[in-house]
């Protein structure tokens, strides 16, 4: 078996509340190869106002210091690939070779990101009255919700995290609970990077648990989802 994975929030690795994990199988053994942290209400209600208390201090930081972060996330999983690589193959039955297409394009996405940073500006649109000038300037919404399936669990989470970081926002990810591991391990590298406590959270359990309070509460400002037809309805209806 791999190990446990605990829950991350407010910078830390914290056992859930109650203390209750499930376990993850290699689907090609049905050998259990780690115990993920089953996160209740509780827990999420508390990633969620870590990550609102974070994107206040998150969305004064200098944009070339979010770059910085970003870029050193992407060398250390690059320097890690390959025991991320390993673990997605063998929690969802991946072949290597897919597995690395995955990771390498993650990390060629949050790169991509980091680089657009500078590049977020504000506008001069025209104006009828040339005695005024009409601004527009772009700001980070809030506190962002990323769910992702488990097809690709890599990519998809990081498609996700990586402009809302860029734009700096904060963001609680929730992987799936079929293939968690190789996630946990990716996201676990911009901690390392530099990223202040409370940015980014991540929350592992049932979607039937925990996902309507990533959906529905107040100080959630934007839902970044991927999934099933059928989830994504009840998403949509939330």
């Amino acid at each position: 078996m791999d190990k446990k994975f605990l829950l991350f929030i407010n910078g830390k690795w914290v056992s859930p509340k109650g203390d209750r994990y499930f376990t993850v199988q290699n689907p090609a053994t049905e050998e259990v190869i780690g115990e993920v942290a089953n996160g209740s209400l509780e827990d999420v209600k508390e990633a969620i106002n870590t990550s609102y208390e974070a994107f206040k201090r998150w969305k004064k930081e200098n944009p070339f210091k979010v770059q910085e972060i970003l870029y050193n996330a992407a060398d250390r999983i690059e320097t890690h690939k390959d025991e991320i690589i390993k673990s997605l193959t063998m929690e969802m039955g991946k072949p290597l070779k897919d597995s690395k297409k995955e990771v390498d394009f993650s990390i060629k996405v949050i790169r991509y990101y980091a680089s657009t940073i500078p590049h977020i500006k504000g506008e001069l649109p025209p104006v009828e009255n040339q005695d005024y000038r009409s601004l527009v300037i772009r700001e980070p919404i809030g506190v962002v919700s990323a769910i992702s399936p488990w097809n690709y669990p890599v990519e998809l989470m990081i498609w996700k995290i990586a402009p809302a970081l860029a734009a700096r926002c904060t963001v609680i990810a929730k992987p799936p609970s079929l293939a968690p591991i190789a996630t946990i391990k990716a996201l676990s590298f911009f901690e390392e990077a530099g990223l202040p406590p409370g940015v980014l959270n991540i929350i592992t359990g049932s979607g039937k648990q925990i996902g309507d309070e990533l959906i529905l509460n107040p100080k959630v400002s934007m839902v970044a989802f991927t999934g099933s037809v059928d989830t994504g309805k009840h998403v949509m209806k939330l």
